[in-house]
């Protein structure tokens, strides 16, 4: 009796799953349609993109190097090897789509023309020398859509030439400087005659409370 209720329920179990895939069939990644794999790219930045998806085969290649994205490029523990690789083969050819920039690793930023990167609206820069920083805020004068800065710097340097390119920013909304450094900061060298868009500013600085004016 227990035999024949359990046949009859896998009968019915198995009748319910062939209906279940005629309605729902499975279908495979590769079988999406264009539009449905650029949705998912989107969500991914360029080097959770290149490492899975650039070498499963031509047509994901060649959407990859081929699709309209705006990238965001996060770079903070990619070795120098998977980096080169990332940017030889797919990010190189996207610098006037990158919307977002993240920035960590010492010699990821050499490989970027900042003045290609017309799109660029988010930039984060960690680990960066002062004299490099300087010469990039300089060409981030001419960054039209940059609306948000956040600088990760220490030792000691040029803070109050770095305050002044800052301000200069044409676009900028919001910017958060992280300057972990001892050395105090001289407000007599900072230009206070220029007029900022920032809207929101954040400062981690070594100055007294009297300097804030």
């Amino acid at each position: 009796m227990n035999v024949n209720k359990r046949h009859s329920t896998s009968t019915v179990d198995n009748a319910e799953k062939k209906k279940f895939k005629q309605d729902f069939p499975i279908a495979r990644f590769e079988h999406l349609a264009n539009e449905l794999i650029y949705e998912i790219f989107d969500h991914l930045d360029a080097q959770q993109l290149h490492q899975s998806f650039f070498s499963l085969n031509q047509r994901l290649q060649y959407l990859c190097l081929n699709a309209n994205l705006s990238l965001r490029i996060g770079m903070s523990s990619a070795s120098k090897t998977i980096f080169e690789r990332s940017f030889n083969d797919m990010i190189s050819h996207h610098q006037h789509r990158i919307r977002s920039l993240y920035l960590f690793n010492p010699f990821v930023i050499d490989y970027f023309t900042i003045s290609q990167c017309s799109q660029l609206q988010t930039l984060t820069l960690g680990n960066i020398e002062w004299e490099r920083l300087e010469s990039v805020l300089i060409t981030l004068a001419s960054a039209p859509n940059l609306v948000s800065l956040s600088i990760y710097i220490g030792g000691v340097g040029k803070q109050a030439t770095v305050y002044s390119l800052v301000f200069q920013l044409p676009a900028l909304k919001s910017c958060k400087l992280n300057f972990q450094t001892d050395a105090p900061l001289k407000l007599s060298a900072i230009s206070i005659n220029s007029v900022s868009p920032i809207e929101r500013l954040i400062i981690m600085d070594n100055y007294s409370f009297d300097e804030i004016n």
